[in-house]
């Protein structure tokens, strides 16, 4: 795991009182690492949580109920990586009276005006002097680039980097997107997934059949946390994502693990199978596997070359020669493609094949 943002210092800044996530992850988010976070001083008992239960590689940390004393430099550290976080703490914003601000605010406008001569500056002006001041702000934020909303701008984090995560077929993913305040409630938040069949961008929803009971925003405790966890992942959930609030978005391209066996290149260039020997009444594994255990090939099959017919047979546990004596253990482990035989017998000797989708191993059964 080398950590998205290694060696780099982000600056985050949040409010006394509230809370902050700083961020810290994998590109790939099943990877799970030796995590490490660590502080000169503090006292942090029940106000830190991690949320890498269903995303191993996600090691962000928040830290809720902040008090000045928490401003610092943080390191997120894993073996061979790490990435440092500088937050700053800040009071909450004071009570000050409506006209008072009014009158800070047309003087910093009048002057912006006459430097800019913007329209959006004018429309500003224009709701300030009707007392919206909220409106007001809108269009400062949109004149900056960045996205209104209640508690202030929203600027996303790695807003001009196209990012590409990578997954497992069958496990869950986070896609990361996020105002660099994480107190910030933006307007206009949509997730789009582009569609390679009719080449068009179509809204992520809960409703929508691909979709259906399998994504979630997790912006429960941090409004400005847009990111969205896709769970049971297919292999059509790859490709183009876009986090999209009003004037700014991030594109993420999600990928899956492939699976080249181990072995299958080894055996190309040797032109030799691997050579297993068993006994008969016993039980015998022949091995195969992907490198990532996590990873569930698209598809894969077992087969014995049958001397009598000269072809490759699919083995099969309901039925033929092998019924009710093969077994496989990818439960837990669908990368695992190893296949136990039990109650061995002399015609199970032979050559056998373990094949996905552009590998495969050899394996020569001698029963003896």
């Amino acid at each position: 795991c080398t950590l998205v943002n290694s060696e780099q210092l982000l600056t985050i800044t949040a409010h006394r009182g509230g809370s902050v996530l700083l961020p810290c992850s994998c590109p790939d988010l099943q990877t799970k690492p030796e995590e490490l976070w660590s502080r000169e001083s503090g006292q942090y008992r029940k106000r830190v949580q991690l949320f890498n239960d269903s995303s191993p590689g996600n090691l962000s940390l928040l830290i809720s109920h902040l008090t000045e004393e928490d401003g610092g430099d943080y390191q997120c550290g894993v073996k061979g990586s790490h990435t440092t976080i500088r937050l700053t703490v800040k009071e909450s914003l004071p009570f000050v009276p409506f006209a008072l601000v009014t009158v800070i605010f047309l003087h910093i406008v009048v002057g912006v005006v006459y430097c800019t001569r913007r329209t959006k500056v004018l429309f500003w002006i224009i709701h300030m002097l009707s007392g919206n001041l909220q409106t007001g702000l809108d269009l400062y934020c949109l004149k900056q680039g960045d996205t209104p909303g209640p508690a202030g701008c929203c600027t996303l984090e790695n807003r001009d980097q196209p990012l590409t995560i990578t997954a497992h077929r069958g496990g869950s993913v986070l896609l990361p997107c996020s105002c660099t305040n994480l107190q910030t409630k933006p307007e206009g938040l949509k997730w789009w997934k582009f569609n390679t069949n009719i080449q068009r961008r179509e809204v992520i929803s809960r409703e929508s059949d691909q979709y259906r009971n399998r994504v979630q925003l997790v912006n429960d405790h941090s409004p400005g946390n847009l990111s969205l966890l896709i769970s049971h992942l297919t292999e059509e959930d790859g490709g183009d994502y876009t986090c999209e609030v009003t004037g700014a978005h991030i594109i993420f391209r999600l990928t899956f693990q492939g699976c080249t066996l181990v072995n299958s290149e080894q055996q190309l260039q040797d032109k030799q199978p691997l050579t297993i020997t068993g006994h008969t009444g016993g039980s015998v594994l022949l091995p195969c596997y992907c490198p990532d255990l996590q990873t569930k090939p698209e598809e894969f099959s077992w087969k014995i070359d049958n001397r009598n017919t000269q072809t490759w047979e699919q083995i099969s546990s309901e039925s033929g020669q092998y019924r009710n004596r093969v077994q496989l253990f990818n439960d837990h482990s669908p990368g695992n493609l190893s296949l136990l035989i039990s109650h061995l017998t002399e015609e199970d000797g032979g050559d056998y094949e373990c094949a996905v989708k552009g590998s495969y191993t050899t394996i020569r059964l001698t029963v003896k």
